[in-house]
């Protein structure tokens, strides 16, 4: 059982599309979205344990078993101090 700590955080990642365009309205797309998240929840090994998808954007709620690299952590802060 996955267990949220300092080491294995989840995280709550949201994606919005360009412009905000409502993309994500008609069930092709829809079903194009969720089949690349199962497939990238299969090949890299991590928790998705909630999704949603909207017109404009998606949220999810995911973890990993997998301890982050450290060039994933720079990159992160990198981003975060950018802004």
């Amino acid at each position: 059982m996955f267990r949220i700590s300092k080491n294995t955080p989840a995280l709550y990642p949201t994606c919005v599309t360009k412009n905000r365009l409502p993309v994500f309205r008609t069930a092709a797309l829809k079903e194009v979205i969720c089949s690349g998240l199962d497939e990238a929840r299969r090949s890299a090994k991590f928790f998705l344990f909630a999704y949603v998808v909207m017109p404009d954007h998606l949220h999810a709620i995911t973890g990993s078993a997998l301890k982050p690299s450290n060039a994933a952590i720079c990159k992160r802060d990198h981003r975060a101090t950018r802004n």
